[in-house]
């Protein structure tokens, strides 16, 4: 069987799951049921700027690799 994604998961979880996970995140002992549903909310909401800046990093790392690559190891059409 596939394994879930972090949204099928956030999306899965009964109302103490949700509650003791929102509670544990941001610290707070004393969150009620109804703030953890908001912030779980905004999760959902803003889920896909965090997705796109990993991808973001994970593209400059790469630039930044192969820029190295190229300076350590310089191409010289003058070598066979």
């Amino acid at each position: 069987m596939g394994e879930m994604t972090r949204e099928e998961e956030l999306a899965a979880m009964t109302h103490q799951q949700l509650l003791a996970y929102q509670r544990e995140r941001h610290g707070n002992p004393y969150m009620p049921l109804s703030m953890a549903k908001k912030m779980q909310k905004a999760d959902f909401k803003f889920m896909h700027l965090g997705a796109a800046k990993k991808e973001a990093d994970r593209e400059a790392q790469e630039e930044a690799r192969r820029r190295l690559h190229d300076k350590l190891f310089p191409s010289d059409p003058r070598c066979p």
